[in-house]
């Protein structure tokens, strides 16, 4: 029986797909990216865990800010049940519960990839819109 070879990149263990790397390994090169650890796999994790995994906390702004995937806003993005979720109000959901009717977000901070439910308040979109331009 013939032994698997691992990945060539230090810490990896997963088995060696083509130029002596992993899938993941060779999907950055081919990217032409420096090869970097590999994030861990959220398959099994809750949206919770998988939320706060992609959140770094700034104790000088107070902003917990998003680390993943953006829309072109700025503002962060979250797979929930197949579908690209906004992070503030998945972020809004878990601590308050649903967004009112006819009420949108407004980061009161004015950092789009803020997360932090004490920067965000349900206002009306007339509202948020006065504040974009106020």
């Amino acid at each position: 029986m013939q032994s698997t070879r691992t990945c060539s990149f230090p810490g990896c263990d997963k088995p060696r797909s083509a130029r002596g790397v992993c899938g993941g390994h060779y999907q950055q090169l081919a990217k032409g990216k420096e090869l970097s650890p590999l994030r861990p796999s959220s398959l099994g994790l809750t949206l919770e865990q998988r939320f706060w995994s992609r959140v770094t906390k700034n104790s000088s702004s107070g902003c917990w800010e998003w680390t993943s995937y953006t829309n072109s806003d700025g503002y962060g993005l979250i797979s929930v049940n197949r579908r690209n979720a906004l992070a503030h109000r998945v972020s809004w959901e878990l601590a308050n519960g649903p967004i009112p009717d006819s009420m949108v977000l407004d980061h009161r901070c004015a950092n789009p990839k803020c997360v932090n439910p004490y920067h965000l308040r349900t206002v009306t979109q007339a509202q948020n819109s006065q504040h974009l331009t106020g």
